[in-house]
Order: C-alpha cells, then sequence, then structure tokens
C-alpha cells in the first residue's frame, strides 16, 4: 500500500509540467465552446502587463499551457464581467497532462485549490489517440460526478471527417442540455478557421440535419478583426436567409473603441437597427486604465440613452484606489438621475476582508438606507471562509440587521 501511495505522489508529480516560459495577455476573446479551452488575445511586454489587468500564461517545454492567472500587476485578479471569464474559473488554473486526459483545477488567491464553476473540483478533459478532445468531465472534491452551475454535467465532441465538430451537453440524468444559458441551440456543429477562430456554429437534429430552434434560428456566423478578436455575428435559418434568434436581433456588431471601449449594435434581417431583448439597440462599455469596467451604458437606435426592459439606462461601477476591487454598483436613468433596480435597490455596496475575499454585499435605496433585494432577499449577505479561503457559507441579514 505505500508503494502504491509513493508511486500515485510520484506520477502526480510527474505529471504536472513545471512552467517553461511565461508569456502575457491583455485579454480572454470571445469563444463559444469549451473544446478550445483556452483563449488569449493581445499580447503584452511583462513590463505593459504589470500597468494592466492582464493574462500570465505559463508554458511546459511541450509549448503546452499548465498555468494561467488572471492578475492586475503582479497581485491576483478576480475577473467575472461579460465574456472574459465565461471557461475561466478562479484567478489561477493549473493544467495536468496525464497520458489521455488533460486535468483542470482552480487555486484562489492564497495559493489554494477551490471549487469553480459552481461546484466543480476538477474539469477534465479525454482525449484519443490523435490528442483530440472527445469529452469534458466535472468532479466534485470528493472525487464523484457533479453539474457545474449550467446544470451540465459532461461535454461529448464528435471529430467529423469535414473538420467540423459536433458538440452535446448532457446532465447527470441525460438531459441533452443547450450551449449556453439564455440560448436555444442545444446538438450543434462547429466549424473553425485555420486560425482557431470559430467560424460557424449550426443546431442539429439527432440525424446530424439542420433544425430550427424555438425563435427560428438554426445557424450563426461569426466575423473577427485583423487582431483576431470578434468583431460580428449574424444569424441565419436552415435555409440561409437572415433570423432572428432568441435576443430579439439577427445579430450584433462590436466595435473596440479608444481606451478599451467597446461599442456593440444590433441589427435586424435587413440589417437596420434593432432593439436586443435588453431593451437597447446599442451599449457601451467604458473602462479605466486598468481595464476594469466602470459603465456599462444602454442607447436607442440614435445613440440617445434609453431605460432597458430593467428600468435603468447605465450601470456604474467604482473600485478601489489600486483597481482591485470592486466597491460600489449604482443605476441610472435615461436622464441621468439614480434609479432602482427591478429587485428595489439602487447600489450594492461590496466589502472584502485583508486578503481580497469579498466578505459582505449590501444593498442600498436612492436614500442610501437599507433596502431588501428581492431576488436576493436580503438587505445584507456575509460570506463566511474557512483557512484555505473557500466559500463555506452564505448569511442574510434584513434591514434591522437581524439574521434571517
Amino acid at each position: 500500500m505505500r508503494f502504491l501511495l509513493l508511486f500515485l505522489m510520484l506520477f502526480s508529480l510527474h505529471a504536472r509540467s513545471d512552467v517553461y516560459r511565461t508569456a502575457y495577455f491583455a485579454e480572454f476573446p470571445f469563444w463559444e465552446s469549451p473544446i478550445q479551452p483556452y483563449k488569449f488575445a493581445t499580447p503584452l511586454t511583462k513590463d505593459d502587463a504589470l500597468k494592466r489587468i492582464h493574462i500570465e500564461v505559463g508554458y511546459d517545454k511541450q509549448n503546452r499551457v499548465v498555468d494561467i492567472q488572471t492578475r492586475q500587476g503582479t497581485k491576483f485578479k478576480t475577473l467575472g464581467h461579460f465574456f472574459d471569464a465565461m471557461y475561466v474559473h478562479a484567478v489561477h488554473t493549473q493544467i495536468r497532462y496525464q497520458d489521455q486526459r488533460e486535468i483542470h483545477e482552480f487555486y484562489n488567491q492564497s495559493g489554494n485549490q477551490v471549487t469553480g464553476w459552481g461546484q466543480v473540483w476538477q474539469k477534465i478533459y479525454h482525449k484519443d489517440h490523435r490528442g483530440r478532445y472527445l469529452k469534458m468531465e466535472f468532479l466534485d472534491r470528493t472525487g464523484k460526478p457533479v453539474e457545474n452551475s449550467w446544470g451540465v454535467a459532461y461535454y461529448r465532441w464528435q471529430h467529423q471527417f469535414d473538420g467540423s465538430v459536433i458538440e452535446e451537453r448532457f446532465s447527470q440524468t441525460g438531459e441533452l442540455k443547450v450551449h449556453r444559458p439564455g440560448f436555444e441551440f442545444q446538438r450543434i456543429r462547429l466549424v473553425y478557421d485555420s486560425e482557431g477562430h470559430l467560424r460557424l456554429m449550426q443546431n442539429l437534429d439527432a440525424a446530424l440535419k439542420l433544425l430550427a430552434s424555438k425563435s427560428g434560428a438554426s445557424q450563426y456566423a461569426y466575423f473577427y478583426n485583423a487582431e483576431g478578436l470578434f468583431s460580428h455575428w449574424e444569424i441565419y435559418d436552415d435555409k440561409g436567409l437572415p433570423a432572428i434568434g432568441p435576443s430579439n436581433t439577427a445579430g450584433e456588431i462590436q466595435e473596440n473603441l479608444p481606451g478599451g471601449a467597446k461599442k456593440i449594435s444590433f441589427f435586424d434581417k435587413a440589417g437596420g437597427p434593432a432593439m436586443h431583448w435588453s431593451g437597447s439597440a446599442q451599449m457601451e462599455i467604458k473602462n479605466d486604465v486598468y481595464g476594469n469596467i466602470i459603465e456599462f451604458s444602454l442607447y436607442d437606435s440614435e445613440k440617445k440613452p434609453i431605460n432597458g426592459n430593467s428600468k435603468y439606462a447605465k450601470i456604474v461601477y467604482v473600485w478601489d484606489k489600486q483597481g482591485l476591487s470592486l466597491t460600489s454598483q449604482s443605476f441610472v436613468d435615461q436622464a441621468g438621475a439614480p434609479t432602482l433596480h427591478p429587485d428595489g435597490y439602487s447600489q450594492i455596496r461590496y466589502f472584502y476582508d485583508a486578503g481580497g475575499f469579498l466578505t459582505e454585499l449590501h444593498f442600498l435605496d436612492l436614500a442610501g438606507q437599507p433596502v431588501m433585494s428581492q431576488n436576493d432577499k436580503a438587505a445584507v449577505i456575509r460570506f463566511d471562509y474557512d483557512q484555505k479561503g473557500q466559500r463555506t457559507g452564505i448569511n442574510k441579514f434584513g434591514t434591522d440587521g437581524k439574521k434571517l
């Protein structure tokens, strides 16, 4: 037994490759499927990386990615806004290669392994003899199968002779799941170009024929700029004609503006302006010098502020002086005045401990007083952690400060 344990320890150490070289990037580009475990964009020098939010990527001697860290300067930085962290679940990810398996594990800023994407302790890819991904499954901290926060227990991929890939996602009960929450495609064909950019995603039936989703959409076509960043996408039906997707648009155009800002415009089947399901025809994202989002604004087709379906026109984000931690999130109407989120609050304030872990959320009304969040059913939420920084509990309190 001792020999077996020693062998397993040595095997594990051997499988965890050392970092041979390090590269730095400014962002994660948008990507649609975890058949690409990671994608990076906008290379940086080390000196430039230390001035802003960046991704530090470690490669082993075989040029395989073995270490991914999200940082601001020299400190770990938690992401989580919009698409930048869709398949990145912690500030530090380590990757081990064992035969035809690839094991991803998540670590917090204290260096301790934690769960991510829900209660996922390990994300495990299985490969064929050619090194192609066939399956990805999730295990909890006890080594048992678990669903991620999207209700998916495992992904399955089938590689076609034409180079495309068929992807399916299943729950623990075998239910076929949508490719992302809020969308309609279930069984999909993915077509990539020589640069690894997704160019076409199609919704398929069990016979692998084009299938119209509930909205009528069957195909998404993707386009990129010269830097390899997503620029726009278009929606088509099963006959190749423009169609409306679940977002109530036929596609969107994304423009990169000076200072790291982004503008997103939505269009209809004729190419004219369309109202997105958010209640806006355009969105704009502004960032600070570090790359933190500081404003998310909604506009009509004439670039006038508009109260979207959530009854606000802008979200304002405030960060600490170092730009590391979000301290507040406020909601503003189309006239520029503070307004209420549909859940009944006007502002959320965030509090952290000395280690940088989020410890409290406070919901405030227009007068700056505690108010109950209708969705969270609390005015104050406090988080508990164990000695390793793993969240262990959530406590909710009312406007009177009493525990609920």
